[in-house]
């Protein structure tokens, strides 16, 4: 059984800090991932909206996040990136954080498999 966390892990983050690069991105999308996952559930989606004006590349996402989700509860989820196009490059100005920022929507995880005793 698969279960969608979104209210609890909608957080923006900023695309711009000092330096501009997709693993750093990546690990705090996983850490957020992480935090909001219940305990012993395997994550199965992690769902990433970023911005319009956002240069940062899917295909660098997807490879950064499967070296960095290995070894957690993350370790086979799909990353599913979508580019928000509701922000016009004229109107990038007044909102930045649409623009050129990150959005970790929601995560999906499946029930971790029951352990039986002999």
């Amino acid at each position: 059984m698969s279960i969608r966390y979104s209210a609890l892990v909608r957080a923006v983050l900023p695309a711009y800090i000092r330096t501009v690069h997709e693993l750093p991105i990546i690990s705090r999308v996983l850490e957020l991932a992480l935090a909001a996952a219940p305990r012993d559930a395997r994550i199965s989606r992690v769902n990433l909206r970023v911005g319009s004006l956002c240069d940062a590349e899917p295909l660098w996402l997807e490879r950064y996040f499967r070296i960095a989700a290995r070894g957690t509860s993350a370790e086979d989820a799909e990353l599913v990136v979508s580019r928000d196009g509701t922000v016009k490059p004229e109107n990038a100005a007044r909102t930045p954080d649409s623009a050129f920022g990150y959005v970790l929507e929601s995560i999906e995880v499946r029930d971790p498999p029951e352990r039986t005793t002999i």
